[in-house]
């Protein structure tokens, strides 16, 4: 045999000893798979937050200072893994909303909640993933006022939607990791939390 068609033979054999590892792992990640995960998080004021604070301070109080306070969105969802870049989850968040009147007992409360459903798209490296998500769903709306005319309450549903454009993940240990995102819907402009994955 010649030199050549041995070098040739060794040169396959290497080759062909490298591919085999970076198979095995490909197989051993698809195996791994499907995957699920919890989440619990907390948002700054959603774009529905400035909308209910123009109807807060404009209906009932509007001649009067306002005090406004605003707890949430606090947001807790499952997600189902197909493969390390595909997933489908469920969501809700929770938002309670307070326009006082300082001078007199005048006040607009808004409580509202949300359920979406939400597949992300992600990608990154095995401690820090970049993920990418859109959702649709419903949110319902409790409404309370307190005027002059006296007190009132009612219950709305509207579509809803949030748009993540971008979100950081970071493994901490095992499957706990930590998270930060940017979205615009019921969620916050700026979210933050923890998650498991399982």
């Amino acid at each position: 045999m010649s030199r050549k068609k041995i070098a040739l033979v060794v040169l396959l054999a290497l080759v062909g000893g490298m591919a085999v590892p970076l198979f095995a792992q490909e197989e051993e990640a698809a195996a791994s798979f499907p995957k699920n995960e919890i989440y619990a998080g907390y948002g700054t004021p959603s774009y529905l937050s400035v909308i209910m604070l123009f109807v807060g301070a404009l209906t009932s109080i509007s001649d009067n200072t306002v005090t406004a306070n605003i707890i949430g969105p606090a947001q807790f969802g499952y997600n189902y893994y197909f493969n390390d870049h595909w997933s489908l989850g469920l969501f809700s968040t929770l938002e309670y909303q307070t326009y006082d009147s300082a001078s007199s007992a005048n006040y607009t409360h808004f409580l509202v909640g949300s359920a979406q459903l939400r597949p992300d798209f992600q990608w990154g490296w095995e401690r820090v993933k970049i993920y990418h998500g859109l959702s649709v769903g419903a949110a319902c709306v409790y409404s309370e006022q307190n005027s002059s005319s006296g007190k009132t309450g009612s219950v709305s549903w509207i579509p809803i939607f949030d748009l993540i454009p971008l979100g950081v993940k970071v493994k901490v240990f095992g499957g706990l990791n930590l998270y930060a995102e940017c979205g615009f819907g019921s969620t916050g402009y700026v979210n933050g939390g923890v998650s498991f994955r399982y």
